[in-house]
């Protein structure tokens, strides 16, 4: 396994169930707030962004200033 001075990973293409994740949701009425976690490269952002949706990243990418900060194992820092 290739080492990196990152402290996060992606993977370096849109996959199969990407697709099939946007797809699906880019079936639903535009205006929707959509939390992409993990979100990696952000890639999943780009493709339903031309169907008004809003995706919000989340990920321990400390790279990307636009992603909040997510750690999947501890609780969202979101409120509902």
């Amino acid at each position: 396994m290739k080492s990196s001075n990152r402290d996060f990973s992606h993977v370096p293409n849109f996959t199969g169930y990407m697709k099939k994740i946007a797809d699906w949701i880019a079936s639903w009425p535009s205006g929707m707030k959509i939390l992409d976690m993990p979100a990696g490269a952000g890639k999943m952002r780009e493709a339903l962004r031309p169907y008004g949706h809003e995706v919000v990243c989340g990920d321990i990418n400390k790279e990307a200033r636009d992603y909040v900060y997510l750690d999947m194992n501890k609780p969202l820092p979101f409120s509902f």
